[in-house]
């Protein structure tokens, strides 16, 4: 498994996911989990200190081969603790944390493309009853706000 590793499994960044779209970067890819772990780590920084130990997965299912790590699962995990965030790219089926997520790799393009509101929500619902997206857990404990941090790598994102 890789910590705080960029590096796609091919060894190359894609031209697309170098140079972005308008300021966007292609979901799942290098750069965006390079992304995600800034903007996490932006939330974090401004919220009020506590010592809550919270932890997030989220692996992808059926990611393109650009974004798959040499080992492990493609995804991430979060780590807060006392104030601090660890961030590793590639996962395990094994993994344990406070709120695991699954997500099919297209239904994932589709929710990074919404941020927070009714359209997200209905989108989720129905990829949840077709299989394609679960969530396991709570993110009661999380010390920043996960819709934010979405909105915020929403604002990032290319679909494509």
């Amino acid at each position: 498994m890789s910590t705080h590793s960029d590096a796609p499994a091919c060894g190359r960044v894609p031209e697309a996911d170098r140079a972005g779209v308008g300021g966007q970067t292609l979901y799942g890819s290098p750069a965006w989990l390079a992304i995600l772990r800034e903007e996490a780590r932006a939330l974090l920084r401004a919220a009020p200190k506590t010592h809550a130990a919270f932890s997030l997965v989220e692996i992808f299912l059926d990611a393109p081969i650009e974004v798959r790590p040499r080992a492990g699962l493609p995804g991430y995990r979060m780590d807060f603790r006392d104030g601090t965030i660890t961030f590793r790219t590639s996962v395990t089926a094994e993994e344990t944390a406070d709120l695991i997520v699954h997500i099919d790799w297209q239904a994932g393009i589709q929710l990074a493309s919404m941020k927070n509101g009714p359209e997200l929500s209905r989108a989720s619902e129905h990829f949840t009853r077709a299989g394609k997206f679960k969530v396991t857990g709570t993110s009661a404990a999380c010390p920043i706000p996960l819709q934010e941090l979405h909105d915020r790598i929403v604002a990032r994102t290319v679909a494509a």
